[in-house]
């Protein structure tokens, strides 16, 4: 979220024309102001606009400390200053109860500098004195003509506190560097909705010509870089009071919209505003909603609260994404539909320069509409058919090949010269982060978004170090998830495994996210799982293939190759499907049938709560691998070699194995063809003491899968949840 502030003379004094900033101005009222945010989970920190507290104005910012685990709480605030003539600044706050804290100051600059205070120690009552100068400390004379953060640290000493924050004053020359709005027409959402139904409120804002309290110079290339497309917002609150300010995504034409997806019964209110300038706000008529619990979608994609291995709807159904790439298509509705045909519920799509791009041109000041409409359609088009997309925002080409259509070149008015600059440049990352902010006000309501993923094969994009892009990545990561409400899985990928492991080790990164082409897809569906449980993480393989290179991959005609990868897939736990990349071959040669038997296959399944293993083996012409509890398992038999079409199609002897480590009892066996996704036979078969399991795959291809289950079931390793709404 990037909203901005103004200092204005003609609204402070109700007249035009400039007037210089006066000494010790206010800075920061901690009024009803929907930017200040704080860096803590919310069972480490709390906080609030509260009257009672305040030394000036109506209200203080009262918050809430625990000295928890994290050391201490930052509460931030986005802003663009202009500091250059600033000389100090000054911090009214009080210990309200519990012992007081160390406070300190700091301000971030938009090319990353931090700047921090020594530290204070508050004395009892209201410490109107906290004072500190900056400008002597290195990097001050770089950063002060842009400040986009200002921040109070709060460090619990000895056990938890409550602090209240007021008067942030600022003295000497400095000024506001953004621009003020006016609210215009406001478009309500409908009066009623169901639950999880995208909904927006629009209104239109204008801005009038710059009134500063200091000349103001041309907007600078980090100034540009989607200027105004996120402005404005409102305040919602849900039916369990509940209460949040969202920002406002830039429609085109002056219109701008706030959406979300109500996922509770009853009246949701929401209330438009926009920057007025001075830090003042203007707000609009109030809109209520009326939400039914009848469910439009079960909801936003996550990871399983419980069995984290696995993902789930909000509602608490289990969701196993089946499908493919779709990476760039004029129109999806016919892969939308042959999808939803073959029983597929997931597919990954690209912004890239050419298909959907968000810049107009290589140019990222204003967002590219036609574009950004697509993704609209595209994922309400998803939702009514039970889909979800992974949403790809950036790929390694566009540090590459495609460098010179890439708005963050400095010849199409970016910050840098050199690709390798994008990942360590701060105004290159404070643009991608505006970048995040706008994607995340336009599309992180919708239950139809699957993931975030930040980069397509990030490991194969230039920079200077690894350390860049890791510390890029960790940065992108925690500042989306903190400004995407409904907190979308996110997730970055690799070409290959191994590469790159301290990505999956970031807190804010939710999925381990490799990509895999190779002859043999038993090999690379086991290295993606090795990845993700070293990482402790779910994972899939969002880009799989016989081979990258379009006439390798021509080759495969039967589909064998993509069959087994998709078996292979749910055999070692992954938590999708393994995602097809050669899409267009997929439809010409009718490939997703595949899909579809898999599909049948797993209907009705979920593994939550399993004490699950995968167990693997392989001899010449049959390897098995088996997603196994006590007293349930899936198991799948193929010749991996015949996935590459080098090899033909030999036919097979019936090869006997066994399935070790089964609970002794009564079990029911199915055994299902792969091809078409039916069962072929059904046996029953007591399991001895040795809880040892004979199977055949039959003669021919040697191809095929079982399902077993113990009658009765053993008592779940896991409880999980009845399913229902969560936030």
């Amino acid at each position: 979220m990037r909203l901005l502030l103004i200092l204005c003379a003609a609204l402070l004094a109700g007249c035009g024309g400039a007037r210089p900033p006066v000494a010790n101005d206010l800075l920061d009222g901690f009024e009803r102001d929907p930017l200040w945010a704080h860096d803590s989970a919310d069972d480490h920190a709390t906080m609030a606009c509260e009257a009672g507290e305040a030394v000036q104005g109506e209200t203080a910012l009262v918050v809430h400390a625990s000295r928890g685990t994290r050391g201490k709480v930052l509460v931030r605030k986005e802003v663009d200053l202009d500091a250059s003539g600033l000389t100090g600044l000054t911090l009214a706050a009080r210990t309200v109860e519990g012992p007081p804290p160390l406070l300190a100051l700091a301000l971030r600059g938009a090319d990353g500098t931090w700047l921090e205070s020594p530290p204070f120690t508050l004395t009892p009552g209201w410490n109107r004195d906290l004072a500190w100068d900056p400008r002597g400390l290195a990097g001050w004379a770089t950063a002060a003509p842009r400040i986009d953060r200002l921040i109070v640290l709060i460090t619990p000493q000895d056990g938890d506190c409550t602090v209240a924050l007021d008067d942030l004053r600022a003295t000497g020359a400095w000024r506001w560097r953004s621009d003020a709005a006016t609210l215009g027409a406001v478009e309500p959402p409908p009066a009623k909705a169901g639950l999880n139904q995208p909904l927006q409120l629009a209104f239109t804002l204008s801005w009038p010509p710059d009134l500063r309290a200091a000349p103001a110079p041309k907007p600078g290339i980090n100034g540009r870089l989607l200027r105004r497309q996120v402005a404005g917002g409102a305040w919602i609150t849900a039916p369990d009071g509940e209460r949040w300010f969202q920002p406002a995504a830039s429609l085109g034409g002056g219109r701008y919209a706030v959406r979300l997806a109500p996922d509770h019964a009853g009246t949701w209110t929401l209330e438009p505003g926009v920057e007025a300038g001075a830090g003042r706000w203007q707000w609009g008529a109030r809109a209520e909603v009326a939400v039914s619990p009848q469910a439009a979608s079960p909801g936003a994609v996550r990871v399983d609260p419980v069995d984290r291995r696995w993902l789930s709807r909000a509602d608490g159904s289990f969701i196993w994404p089946l499908g493919l790439n779709v990476a760039w298509a004029g129109d999806y509705t016919p892969w939308l539909d042959r999808l939803q045909a073959d029983g597929c519920t997931a597919l990954r799509v690209w912004l890239c320069p050419w298909s959907n791009p968000l810049d107009v041109a290589g140019d990222l000041q204003t967002v590219n509409q036609a574009s950004a409409t697509a993704i609209d359609d595209l994922l309400d088009a998803a939702a009514a058919r039970g889909q979800v997309v992974q949403l790809c925002l950036a790929y390694h080409g566009w540090f590459g090949g495609d460098w010179g259509r890439n708005p963050f070149n400095r010849l199409n008015g970016g910050p840098v010269t050199d690709a390798r600059e994008f990942w360590t440049d701060g105004q290159a990352r404070a643009g991608f982060r505006r970048l995040l902010d706008y994607v995340s006000a336009r599309w992180g309501h919708h239950p139809a978004l699957l993931a975030w993923e930040l980069m397509n094969e990030c490991d194969l994009a230039p920079r200077y170090r690894d350390q860049d892009l890791i510390d890029w990545h960790r940065e992108m990561a925690a500042h989306l998830a903190r400004v995407d409400r409904r907190r979308h899985l996110i997730t970055t990928s690799v070409s290959e495994p191994g590469h790159l492991a301290e990505l999956w080790r970031t807190g804010d990164i939710d999925v381990v996210n490799v990509h895999r082409y190779q002859r043999d897809p038993l090999r690379g569906m086991a290295a993606v799982a090795r990845d993700a449980t070293a990482a402790g993480k779910p994972g899939w393989a969002a880009e799989t293939g016989l081979d990258w290179r379009p006439d390798q991959a021509l080759a495969e005609r039967d589909g064998n190759h993509l069959r087994q990868a998709l078996w292979w897939s749910w055999m070692h736990g992954l938590a999708a499907s393994s995602w097809a990349w050669w899409w267009d071959l997929q439809q010409a040669q009718g490939l997703t049938r595949h899909h579809a038997a898999l599909a049948r296959f797993l209907a009705g399944e979920d593994p939550r709560g399993l004490a699950l293993r995968t167990v693997s083996a392989g001899g010449p012409g049959c390897a098995v691998a088996a997603l196994l509890a006590p007293d349930r398992g899936w198991v799948y038999a193929a010749d991996p070699s015949a996935a590459d079409p080098a090899n033909g199609s030999p036919q097979l002897p019936a090869q006997p194995f066994a399935i070790d480590g089964l609970a002794p009892g009564t079990w029911t066996v199915e055994r299902w063809d792969v091809l078409t996704g039916a069962v072929v036979e059904t046996t029953q078969a007591t399991i001895a003491d040795d809880g040892r399991l004979p199977l055949i795959a039959p003669a021919g291809s040697g191809e095929a899968a079982w399902k077993l289950r113990r009658l009765p079931a053993l008592t779940p390793a896991i409880s999980l949840p009845t399913a229902g709404h969560s936030r």
